[in-house]
């Protein structure tokens, strides 16, 4: 599916002079600037504050810190104390720019070497190469690069503590943990993954483990202004995800983020969206974290515990899909036989990964007579996207059908180990 996908993208962009590829990026979605790669540099911009957290920085002190040291290696010209509407100076300089090519290629050199190393114990090891590179060359880790944001490194890092965390050897076992506590110390949302130790009964890992994050996230903290720097973090996170909540963005995967694309298409108003937001959020939520503890197999386990934490943000992009990158390696290399159902979930997990071509030629049917004549709605423009941006969509209903798979799943276990229980001979000693 890759291979043809991946074919197919590259000869539309050829056929557009590239504007496919072009549609597919965040490009289109910040009314036309070129935006690119600046996750990484306004957060090297906003790094040398000497209060970050006072002028509404959103990522944990750890990987702000290490933003900090990143701009300690440029000229002072090209990051102190510059407003955001300069912010581009940060990227334009020729350093800046090496670093952040210096940087990303680390990152996916790591990627594909831990994902060689994870797959090679499993029962695919000739496949490893081409799983490592289909992942890296994949529509979220694309994305994730032309954002320049570090949910890569987040996610080899979370893979990294799969891949270790019932190791036999107890350095390896540390060493996951750390790794995933560092991830969340980049993302917070990883943490979730931890959960696998509970479901294990491994209840001193997770304490190590719940140490190590503490550490990692709270410590960082009063390298600024302590805990003043903690409420404002907090504070910006509930105060930037409320605003997203209301507001659709393309490319956005999570299930508020839906009910904001329903409220565009029928004109609903920002109470309203936030109602339906509101009420799907902790359902689904609750659905995650029950398929969690009742599906049979681990991966489902990671599976579901990926929805939990993709949606848990309103304002989860598309790049956040490459953590889903952990339950597929799992059921790819899990060494059981695969079910019939596993093939319905290879296929969800490959349409999340492949670059579907975005035929941006049809956009001229939505003008005047054409398809756009069977549109009515005041907001054409949305549907029209859904043609020239077809994975950020995709993903979007993807990330629902998954839910529902696991969901069903772990409702059929739970009826089953209930008949099981019901039905077992009662034994009583006279």
């Amino acid at each position: 599916m890759f291979a043809v996908y991946a074919a197919a993208f590259l000869a539309v962009a050829v056929i557009t002079r590239g504007e496919s590829v072009r549609n597919v990026l965040f490009y289109n979605a910040i009314s036309g600037e070129d935006d690119y790669f600046m996750d990484y540099f306004n957060s090297i911009r906003n790094s040398i504050f000497e209060f970050s957290y006072n002028i509404g920085v959103i990522y944990p002190p750890l990987v702000n810190l290490f933003y900090f040291f990143l701009s300690r290696l440029l000229p002072a010209g090209t990051t102190d104390n510059i407003d955001f509407p300069g912010r581009y100076i940060v990227r334009n300089g020729q350093l800046p720019l090496l670093s952040y090519v210096l940087f990303t290629v680390a990152v996916v050199l790591f990627t594909v070497k831990v994902i060689e190393k994870y797959v090679a114990r499993s029962s695919l090891p000739r496949s490893k190469a081409l799983l490592a590179y289909t992942i890296v060359f994949s529509y979220p880790s694309v994305y994730c690069i032309e954002r320049g944001n570090i949910t890569m490194l987040a996610a080899v890092l979370t893979l990294v503590f799969v891949m270790y965390r019932d190791s036999e050897k107890r350095y390896l076992r540390e060493l996951s943990f750390i790794a995933l506590a560092v991830a969340a110390s980049i993302k917070i949302y990883p943490a979730v993954f931890g959960l696998l130790l509970i479901f294990d009964k491994k209840y001193k890992d997770a304490a190590r483990l719940a140490v190590y994050g503490a550490v990692l996230f709270i410590v960082p903290f009063f390298f600024y202004d302590g805990f003043t720097s903690i409420y404002q973090f907090v504070k910006k996170i509930l105060d930037f995800s409320d605003k997203k909540a209301v507001f659709f963005g393309v490319g956005q995967v999570s299930v508020k983020n839906i009910a904001a694309l329903l409220g565009l298409v029928f004109d609903f108003t920002g109470d309203t969206v936030r109602r339906v937001g509101g009420t799907l959020f902790p359902l689904t939520q609750f659905l995650a974290l029950f398929a969690a503890a009742t599906v049979p197999l681990k991966w489902q386990k990671a599976a579901a515990l990926t929805y939990f934490m993709i949606n848990f943000a309103a304002v989860s992009q598309a790049y956040s899909v490459l953590f889903l990158v952990v339950p597929f390696l799992m059921l790819l290399s899990g060494g059981e036989p695969l079910r019939r159902i596993d093939r319905v979930y290879l296929v969800v997990f490959a349409l999340f990964f492949v670059p579907l071509p975005p035929f941006s030629s049809l956009s001229d049917l939505f003008g005047v007579g054409g398809l756009g004549g069977l549109i009515t709605y005041q907001n054409r423009e949305v549907f029209k996207n859904i043609f020239t941006q077809p994975n950020q969509y995709l993903s979007m209903l993807l990330m629902q059908l998954l839910l529902l798979l696991l969901t069903v799943e772990g409702v059929s276990k739970t009826i089953k180990t209930l008949k099981k229980r019901d039905s077992a001979p009662v034994i009583v000693n006279i």
